[in-house]
């Protein structure tokens, strides 16, 4: 298969871009788990973000297939601990964007809500595939896919670590949008979360969990 381009499109469009890849290039996960739901959170608007069952749809991808074509200056950065993933999003309308570890690790969880689907010609499945994991469902609320499980399955991690691997041997890495290629440092600082106000957003996300 031919690799296609995948528009990115924040909710109010002022950030765009696009992902020029081929289905099996890149993992299409969906994350259960509470720091996800935290971020979520912390964007404000959880119910727009999250799958019914407390879910983050997640397109994984190496770095150098994504391009933001406008509105770059509109990225926003922040982790939920000072050693978190770097959770990026958009500070004109909150529009998550993706989940990052640093500029030399070729690795980029594109949160699917900043993929523009209804853009496309063709389907969504065409586009990235069909769901292979459900991960971290013991956060997750509700009825679950039978495939899903309690922590990372080892196929994910595997295909994870095979993406990161051949991302030093390639240089997939690069370029990045979210990482300066000269100093490697983001290209915009994040904002860490102290203990106190983690500590608030996960009693909002455990009350979202119990919720019916």
């Amino acid at each position: 298969m031919e690799k296609i381009k995948i528009p990115l499109k924040c909710q109010c469009s002022q950030v765009q871009g696009y992902v020029h890849t081929k289905p099996q290039d890149g993992n299409n996960v969906v994350c259960f788990c509470d720091d996800c739901q935290a971020f979520a959170q912390f964007l404000g608007n959880p119910q727009n973000v999250l799958t019914e069952n407390n879910g983050t749809e997640l397109f994984q991808i190496t770095p150098n297939k994504l391009k933001l074509t406008q509105g770059k200056n509109n990225l926003a950065c922040m982790q939920l601990s000072p050693k978190g993933l770097k959770r990026w999003y958009t500070s004109c309308c909150k529009t998550p964007v993706a989940n990052t570890m640093n500029g030399k690790i070729a690795f980029n969880g594109i949160i699917q809500k900043f993929i523009d689907f209804d853009a496309l010609d063709i389907s969504k499945q065409d586009a990235i595939g069909e769901v292979s994991d459900y991960c971290m469902s013991r956060f997750a609320k509700g009825e679950l896919p039978e495939n899903s499980h309690p922590k990372y399955p080892l196929g994910i991690t595997i295909k994870i670590f095979k993406m990161i691997l051949l991302g030093y041997v390639f240089k997939t890495y690069r370029p990045n949008e979210f990482f300066s290629e000269e100093t490697g440092e983001p290209v915009i600082a994040p904002v860490v979360l102290t203990k106190e106000q983690r500590d608030e957003i996960m009693i909002k996300v455990n009350m979202l969990s119990d919720e019916d």
